[in-house]
């Protein structure tokens, strides 16, 4: 895992059940305003960390995604 990864799953793990917008998650871990940054960098990190910790990464089980809103682990 990378670094960054790193960061940003142990965040994630930090908060458990709770959901984390790629806008918030870009500012906790990158330290990016809400002006800076693309929520698609968010989406390239999860789906990296997913190939590496997912049985499925197409059916994850550990980092979720809720549609248009965020992403959460545990619950």
């Amino acid at each position: 895992m990378t670094p960054r990864e790193f960061e940003l799953m142990y965040y994630l793990m930090e908060h458990p059940g709770q959901l984390h917008s790629s806008k918030k998650l870009l500012e906790v871990v990158w330290g990016y305003s809400d002006q800076l940054g693309s929520i698609d960098v968010v989406r390239h990190h999860i789906k990296n960390i997913r190939e590496k910790i997912e049985p499925d990464p197409s059916a994850p089980h550990y980092i979720r995604t809720v549609p248009r809103h965020g992403y959460i682990v545990g619950e």
